[in-house]
């Protein structure tokens, strides 16, 4: 190795020690993006034009697309609780266009769903969610309150006005004077006490006994005795009906009184809240369940999101295994297939990252060749080799055997493709998409002669990165001659190494319309695929 290749190794062990989970939400980026630069600032590796595809002679379109596929749904390997795999619906390889998403925060990932700021399992049917919990509905006629259901009915009382009111203790035609009541002055005299006097004119002064304009005119008033008057008493006179210190008409029938105004008698069962009349309260609790604390919305909205269909043959099985590398094992009796498709890089994954660019190199020996290949590719391979090697075993001799895989999922699948060979499965296709450097000349060497690049087929995006990458301590790619690239017109190195949108873009170049979508795709694009 170079002094340039130690200072490289030595600043990546650095970078692995000082990586922890906690900060992943912050690196994620800057990891791709470090990938991307190596790259793009080291000497890539010389291109071919794929004018000697020799794939075509063993891999046809059918069974490219159903590689892609397969590689599509590699990306939802886990098992859904008490649904079973996502992957595979009613025996049909399912694919989700947000499942690999890497761009600015915005959209919660595929099987989760949005409530506030932060992403969740979806609530089980009959359930609805509210951040952490599941709530059951109400039931018909009830209102939610939150927590609890309650059923009422409510109406506002009919009213009407009664009057003032008189003072309590004095009988209708007294007023009150102090605390005794007299009988009311005539018009033109006002009482005090037992005298009712006359009330002064326009213009001139009240004087107690006469009333005074000036020293020429003025005259004494008029009174008159009305009696000595007589004791306030506590009642009303008849007719009348006391409400707090005033005397008021009696309501007419079926309404009540309260001060100056009559309200309407609730109908029964109906409970008086003043102004509106309220039916019985009836209140019960909801059922509801824990969903978690919730992940923080990470995905990113410049596509479309569906599930769907992405192949239109049945007849699929599945398992998913994951030791830090997953995968799924697809069969097919009908077709006798058998798939191993492994999953790309987890775009939040600080370990995937790690994995990723880990790529010092470790000597290896496959089908009795000592070989270099990229520590983290292939610790990963080794993370599920074990079980990879269970399933071979278990597959029917009659099975084709097809190994395929996106990105980091490409470059599992790469390193694994000799070791079938080695445990007496070779697999039968070897196709790849965005495949990164693997290994050195030695694997190159080996890969082409005991596997042979007329069963392999690599796709790759000029404009990718990641298929360049790392072209250091002599790592190479092999089966140059039958990589098939395509030119997508797009400056976003995201698009441009998406499984969905670039390479989905090049498979229909070269093999023609997914069959799935054949139907469809002429009178209805996905327009959002076009750069």
């Amino acid at each position: 190795m170079s002094a340039n290749d130690n200072s490289l190794q030595f600043c990546l062990k650095r970078l692995r020690c000082c990586l922890t989970t906690k900060h992943s939400g912050s690196i994620v980026f800057l990891l791709f993006f470090l990938m991307v630069s190596l790259s793009v600032c080291i000497p890539a590796v010389a291109w071919s034009d794929g004018e000697h595809d020799h794939s075509q002679e063993i891999i046809s379109d059918d069974l490219a697309w159903l590689a892609y596929s397969a590689s599509a749904a590699a990306y939802l390997p886990l098992d859904h609780e008490d649904a079973g795999p996502r992957y595979l619906k009613d025996g049909k390889i399912q694919e989700n266009w947000s499942s690999i998403r890497v761009n600015v925060p915005g959209r919660c990932a595929y099987g989760r769903e949005k409530s506030g700021e932060l992403c969740y399992v979806p609530c089980k049917e009959g359930f609805y969610g509210v951040g952490p919990v599941c709530w059951k509905p109400c039931q018909e006629g009830y209102n939610d309150d939150g927590a609890l259901c309650r059923r009422d009915r409510t109406y506002a009382k009919k009213s009407y006005g009664r009057g003032a009111g008189a003072p309590l203790g004095c009988r209708q035609g007294e007023e009150r004077n102090g605390l005794l009541c007299y009988p009311k002055c005539s018009k033109g005299f006002y009482g005090v006490g037992p005298v009712c006097w006359e009330a002064c004119p326009g213009g001139f002064r009240d004087h107690g006994a006469s009333c005074y304009k000036s020293i020429t005119n003025w005259f004494f008033k008029k009174s008159r005795g009305r009696g000595a008057g007589r004791k306030l008493t506590n009642n009303c006179d008849k007719g009348l009906e006391k409400d707090g210190l005033l005397c008021y008409p009696k309501c007419k029938e079926s309404y009540r009184g309260v001060g100056p105004v009559c309200w309407q008698d609730c109908e029964s069962s109906f409970t008086d809240t003043g102004a509106f009349c309220q039916d019985k309260v009836k209140v019960y609790a909801k059922s509801s369940y824990g969903r978690g604390a919730g992940k923080p919305i990470i995905i990113s909205a410049y596509e479309s999101v569906y599930d769907k269909d992405s192949n239109p043959t049945g007849g699929w099985t599945g398992k998913s295994y994951a030791n830090e590398q997953e995968y799924i094992v697809l069969r097919n009796e009908e077709q006798a297939i058998t798939i191993f498709a492994f999953r790309g890089t987890e775009p939040t994954s600080t370990l995937d990252w790690l994995r990723d660019l880990d790529f010092t190199p470790n000597e290896v020996t496959i089908n009795d060749r000592k070989v270099w290949v990229h520590s983290g590719f292939h610790r990963r391979f080794r993370n599920v080799s074990d079980d990879i090697e269970k399933e071979l075993k278990a597959t029917p001799e009659n099975h084709k055997i097809i190994i395929t895989g996106h990105s980091l999922g490409a470059a599992v699948a790469a390193v694994a493709a000799p070791y079938f060979h080695q445990w007496g499965y070779p697999p039968d296709a070897v196709i790849l998409f965005a495949n990164p450097l693997v290994a050195d000349k030695r694997f190159k060497a080996m890969f082409e002669e005991v596997l042979g690049c007329d069963s392999t087929m690599r796709v790759v995006v000029d404009q990718d990165p990641v298929p360049k990458a790392p072209d250091i301590w002599g790592y190479t790619q092999f089966c140059e001659n039958n990589a098939y690239r395509y030119k997508y017109k797009n400056s976003n190195l995201l698009k441009v190494h998406d499984l969905y949108i670039a390479y989905y873009e090049a498979m229909k170049g070269k093999f023609g319309p997914q069959p799935s979508l054949k139907a469809s795709e002429e009178d209805n694009p996905n327009s959002w695929l076009q750069p």
